[in-house]
């Protein structure tokens, strides 16, 4: 009945298939003829080459009349019906089970894909063929077609507990997929036309196979786990800080400077924009990060009129070069509050900046809903390419006219302090309030693009200046503006590291005016598991740092830089 046996059939449904195709050979679903595969004109040094040039020569897939396959476009549940039952040479099935499917392009596809028990349609009754595929469905869906083993082993930390881990595990174990990096697979995230080809090909073995990723820790987060502050340096007002790619922790000073850390302290400055910028206000140096191929150092500073700018300064075998500086964004700020100023390089290496909403009380310049300014919003560019960057083709807002394409995700006050956890990708936002609620955001990077999360419409869980978007992205947590957990919130990391096995993910953040750091347990579905203070204060807290091996960092703008170390 095909290449291979769903492993979710029952005995008397594979004997009435098997039968069938017995009987209907002429009528199986088999590759077409490729003596002559395409050429595809868009896949010449692309991730997914070897696959969709696999799968072309056995006639599974075919390309676009204009001669492209379109490797980076998503694969609907029709078009994956269709690839599955042409790759395991599937009979035909009967798809009346399915409501919404009769006289669509690929109705025998599915007929074929619900009928092996390879999938399935929706409890309504619907298969939803021009919906697209996630990840995790994609593998569920192959781990039933080539009957894979199941496998407990935990590879992905951003799998535990979703509907498709069981299929995942079976296709990381068989060698089927490494994940999109170290320990994360994207579940919820689209497949797109290359990744389906590569899945594919490596399951029916026409290209070789991975090594199964290793198995991830566990994250069980124990928040009553005995911690303290170690001081490991003094300076003038730090406020930001990276880890280099030799491991080194660099600290940057309000002022202008950026120093490297040692078992000694600080370092001399390795950078000095003292005379650059300014430290009115919300004002000065802010953010600090490290390409991800650590060929460059990403600074962002108001400049000495007040405006946000970003620049890149090279990094040659692991030494920051000071003068080979270039600027690399920047934007005008009506005011010296709400300047944000947060950098971060995400999983996918493109490089991230928070920006406020323009400052003055209530989002003036009604910044926050308006996709014509970048103010208010998350940007995201990449600066290895383009001059002096480029903008992603998968920015949400490339297309929409009007819209600044730099935005990724928008409706944020001032979101001071974002980082990314280094095990799931998943980014965390901390957005400082106006007058009722501090909050913390987490979504996946895939959640995040295009994402409202509500400003100035709303602040937090509450309406402020209108009614709640349709598509507001409400916080995990919030607390009381001016109550007893702060003023003004500070966000911090997901702990990654290895000192402190009880916090391993946990992500812990803090309050400039009550510098108490507490931890914030999240299950996937957004849910609190766990919240409590740890028993540490670090004073007038600004920031956090994480250095290379996820050990935490925090910042007291007082001058005093700690490390959070097991009690």
């Amino acid at each position: 009945m095909g290449r291979y046996r769903a492993m979710s059939l029952t005995a008397a449904v594979a004997m009435t298939l098997l039968t069938a195709a017995v009987a209907m050979t002429l009528l199986t679903i088999a590759p077409a003829e490729a003596d002559d595969p395409p050429d595809f004109a868009d896949i010449d040094g692309t991730t997914h080459e070897d696959a969709v040039v696999a799968i072309a020569d056995e006639g599974i897939a075919a390309g676009f009349p204009d001669g492209t396959f379109r490797p980076r476009d998503g694969v609907s549940r029709g078009q994956m019906a269709a690839f599955v039952a042409r790759a395991l040479e599937l009979p035909p099935g009967d798809a009346s089970g399915v409501d919404d499917v009769a006289g669509t392009t690929h109705e025998e596809a599915i007929g074929s894909v619900v009928g092996a028990g390879i999938a399935s349609g929706f409890p309504d009754g619907t298969f939803r063929p021009r919906d697209t595929v996630t990840r995790g469905q994609m593998a569920t869906m192959l781990s039933a077609g080539f009957d894979l083993d199941a496998d407990e082993t935990l590879r992905f930390h951003d799998v535990a507990g979703t509907t498709h881990e069981a299929g995942i595990g079976a296709v990381a174990s068989a060698g089927i997929t490494a994940g999109v990096s170290d320990g994360i697979y994207a579940p919820r995230a689209t497949v797109t036309r290359g990744q389906m080809a590569t899945f594919l090909a490596r399951g029916l073995e026409l290209i070789d196979r991975v090594t199964p990723p290793p198995e991830v820790l566990e994250r069980d987060p124990d928040l009553d786990v005995a911690v303290t502050l170690t001081e490991v340096a003094s300076m003038d007002s730090p406020t930001a800080g990276a880890a280099g790619p030799d491991g080194t922790v660099y600290l940057a000073e309000r002022a202008g400077t950026v120093h490297p850390l040692s078992d000694d302290g600080v370092g001399g400055a390795v950078i000095d924009l003292s005379g650059e910028t300014t430290t009115e206000n919300e004002r000065g140096l802010l953010g600090l990060a490290f390409a991800a191929d650590g060929r460059e150092l990403y600074l962002s500073y108001t400049d000495a009129a007040g405006d946000t700018a970003v620049d890149g300064v090279a990094v040659e075998d692991g030494a920051v070069q000071a003068d080979q500086r270039r600027t690399i964004y920047t934007l005008e700020q009506p005011a010296a509050n709400h300047n944000g100023g947060d950098l971060a390089v995400g999983p996918d290496g493109m490089l991230y900046l928070g920006l406020g909403d323009g400052g003055g009380s209530g989002d003036p310049q009604g910044a926050g809903q308006d996709l014509s300014t970048p103010l208010g919003s998350l940007v995201r560019i990449d600066p290895q390419d383009g001059d002096p960057y480029a903008i992603p083709d998968d920015n949400p807002f490339v297309d929409t006219d009007g819209a600044a394409s730099e935005i990724y995700a928008y409706g944020l006050r001032n979101p001071w302090r974002f980082s990314f956890d280094g095990e799931t990708g998943d980014l965390w936002i901390a957005d400082v309030g106006e007058s009722t609620h501090e909050e913390i955001n987490r979504v996946t990077l895939e959640q995040a693009r295009g994402a409202n999360f509500g400003w100035n419409l709303m602040e937090g869980t509450s309406s402020f200046a209108g009614s709640e978007p349709d598509d507001h992205v409400p916080p995990v947590y919030e607390y009381d503006t001016r109550g007893p957990e702060g003023c003004a919130i500070t966000g911090g990391y997901v702990y990654t590291g290895e000192a402190i096995p009880q916090l391993r993910g946990a992500y812990l953040y803090a309050d400039y005016c009550v510098g108490q750091v507490r931890g914030l347990v999240i299950d996937h579905d957004g849910e609190v598991i766990d919240h409590a203070e740890l028993g540490i204060d670090g004073g007038q807290v600004v920031s956090f740092v994480e250095d290379g091996a996820g050990e935490l960092y925090v910042l007291d703008l007082g001058g005093t830089v700690h490390r959070i170390d097991p009690a």
